[in-house]
């Protein structure tokens, strides 16, 4: 009983993210942000989210670790609206950036996007399918607005 307590509250506490990812190749000619260079992967990410439950959360995070010189950081509050809504910013891929997501609890199917880097604006989007509690498969494109959007999936 206790020990279902204390998993109960650390669950409140912290929710930890491990996605690992692979990205299609790049059409040539098309670079437009400097974070999506020609490696395909794989990609591993790993971010925590204080307070998950919360009405306002911590992400925190590094993407693409282990990279040569392409490792960025996350570092975002964001706010929960409800209905699985979180909407924030901060620190995204290491640009000033904003990330919203959809994500029912009770839910198989979520969304989420970020818009980052004032200086060479991306889009993501990525859709998720959730296949057990903690275990999801998602896709979406990276830089969507762009001809050298690539698709990443995990």
């Amino acid at each position: 009983m206790l020990k279902n307590k204390i998993a109960t509250i650390a669950h409140q506490l912290i929710a930890l993210q491990i996605r690992v990812g692979a990205l299609d190749a790049q059409a040539q000619g098309t670079d437009h942000s400097p974070l999506l260079t020609h490696d395909r992967g794989p990609q591993t990410d790993v971010n925590a989210i204080l307070l998950p439950n919360g009405s306002t959360s911590l992400l925190v995070g590094a993407n693409d670790i282990g990279s040569d010189n392409t490792t960025t950081w996350n570092v975002a509050a964001l706010d929960n609206l409800g209905h699985g809504l979180h909407v924030g910013g901060g620190v995204v891929y290491s640009r000033l950036g904003q990330i919203a997501s959809y994500d029912p609890g009770g839910g198989v199917l979520g969304f989420e996007e970020r818009l980052y880097d004032p200086r060479h604006p991306t889009l993501d989007g990525y859709a998720t399918l959730r296949l057990h509690k903690g275990v999801n498969l998602f896709g979406g494109e990276r830089d969507i607005t762009h001809s050298g959007r690539r698709t990443d999936f995990g």
